[in-house]
């Protein structure tokens, strides 16, 4: 997914169109003109037809639900169970669509073999969806393999996060950018201290030459690298979302944080690292400086990941020391996740409350966006529609747009959504639209948002997008007075507050 569509994608795809316009079926050379594009009169060819997967797996559970399609668990004749994303084509508008699920498939057949790699059992094909098989991990991901460990040392820290950066160096020397490195995508195959920790989704990443470079805005707005952002950069934006990823780890938060998308974009572009706050005096120096290493602003001084991998903090002969970290940093990442999970809902509660005549701007660019008129965004239409208005939007504000937050885990942006991810906070701050976002939460009208009306709002949230987030983690971030809800001027507190 990118924000900007090449003039050669804009030219296949119109051509697509006049040749489908044409309805010359049996024009030997339109065929031969649509198939090099993946596409016949009425269907389009991700990879080649299959036989029926049905056939082969039996399909259980869904488990996720992405932007383009669903996560099964799938079982084969032997009984072995897998996760298979099945895709569907009808989603796929256009030939960039196209071009990224086979490239998706390429890249997962690429770098097959890596103990750290989420391991491809191959693509199935019909004339409706495109299924991709790969290995089921029960374990959560890196995020609930902190939690649930039962004490965090930085010398533990720096074996989980040495993991991290060898499977990323691993597929940067298959010529393979990531470009969406966060937690929730190294899962983790299996509950318990033997489970391995597996690099995963790689629908963002694209193969790179030595010193290409790359203008596309990707990724999540936490882990962005500041050149990301400025539409200019290459392997290195890899090594800055790793750090992002250890400055997590040894505090529990992002380095940089804000009230959105937009907001904690320009904290990454013009805030300084800060590592003098609590628990940051008592992590080790070496542990210090590793970090402020990959989040150098400037990709050109940022530490390479052959660099990383010989820092004395890193090293298999580790110098980073046993002592735990801190106790609360466990609890941080917990709440970061829940909190944030929570904070974006109500902001989209609050979006819904706004007066028309607040968002007209926003109505009318979303209908611009939604180009079929179904009152949803897809990816495609989302990138197409931002290609489409060229510089009228500014970089960040592109950026933003293109992370806009998918709160229901639908795979579509809604209007709700559209608007709480692009409209600034500050103007959302009207007591009557505040007090109207309570009110959707404190189900009794009692003035409080109890543990209970807590746990149903939670209860309505998909888990991959809630992320697991627990009433307890909630409450502890939320409930000031820690009387066991959550008050007025506590939500208020909530929902402003940066991060």
């Amino acid at each position: 997914m990118g924000a900007c569509v090449s003039a050669t994608s804009k030219e296949e795809s119109e051509l697509a169109k006049q040749l489908l316009g044409e309805k010359k079926g049996n024009d030997a050379h339109t065929v031969r003109r649509l198939s090099a594009l993946g596409m016949t009169e009425g269907k389009v060819w991700i990879t080649r037809q299959t036989s029926d997967i049905h056939k082969v797996f039996k399909f259980g559970q869904q488990i996720n639900k992405g932007q383009f399609g669903v996560i099964y668990v799938v079982t084969d004749a032997a009984g072995e169970r897998f996760a298979c994303k099945q895709i569907s084509k009808r989603k796929l508008t256009g030939p960039t669509a196209i071009r990224d699920v086979r490239r998706e498939i390429e890249i997962l057949h690429h770098l097959r073999g890596h103990p750290n790699v989420i391991t491809f059992h191959g693509a199935y094909e019909d004339s409706d969806d495109v299924y991709l098989v790969m290995e089921l991990c029960t374990g959560g991901d890196l995020f609930e393999r902190i939690e649930a460990a039962s004490a965090i040392t930085e010398r533990s820290a720096a074996a989980l996060f040495r993991e991290l950066v060898e499977v990323v160096s691993y597929c940067h020397t298959l010529g393979v950018l990531h470009r969406d490195l966060k937690p929730e995508n190294f899962l983790i195959t299996q509950p318990g201290p033997d489970a391995r920790t597996k690099l995963a989704d790689f629908g963002l990443s694209c193969f790179f030459r030595e010193g290409q470079q790359f203008s596309e805005a990707v990724g999540s707005a936490y882990y962005m690298a500041p050149e990301v952002i400025e539409r200019q950069y290459g392997k290195s934006c890899d090594v800055w979302s790793l750090g992002v990823i250890l400055h997590i780890l040894l505090c529990g938060c992002p380095p940089f944080s804000g009230a959105s998308d937009a907001d904690i974009i320009k904290a990454v572009k013009s805030q300084a690292l800060d590592l003098s706050e609590p628990p940051w005096p008592s992590i080790s120096r070496p542990a210090r400086q590793l970090v402020g290493l990959m989040l150098d602003k400037d990709p050109a001084e940022r530490i390479r990941l052959d660099q990383v991998l010989a820092h004395p903090w890193l090293r298999l002969d580790s110098s980073a020391p046993q002592r735990p970290i801190p106790s609360g940093v466990r609890d941080r990442i917990s709440r970061f996740r829940a909190f944030n999970t929570f904070k974006r809902e109500a902001r989209r509660i609050l979006a819904a409350a706004l007066p028309p005549e607040e968002v007209a701007g926003l109505k009318l660019l979303f209908e611009e966006l939604d180009a079929d008129r179904d009152g949803l965004l897809s990816v495609t239409e989302l990138r197409d529609g931002l290609a489409r208005k060229g510089d009228v939007l500014r970089g960040e504000e592109v950026a933003a747009l293109l992370k806009v937050a998918d709160i229901n885990a639908d795979g579509f942006i809604d209007y709700c959504e559209f608007v709480a991810s692009t409209y600034t906070l500050s103007k959302m701050v009207q007591q009557e639209v505040l007090a109207k976002a309570f009110a959707h939460f404190d189900i009794n009208r009692d003035g409080f948002i109890s543990r209970d009306e807590l746990s149903q709002a939670l209860s309505q949230l998909p888990p991959s997008a809630a992320g697991g987030p627990s009433v307890a983690a909630l409450l502890a971030e939320a409930d000031l007075n820690r009387d066991g809800k959550i008050d007025y001027r506590e939500f208020c507190n909530m929902v402003l507050a940066s991060g």
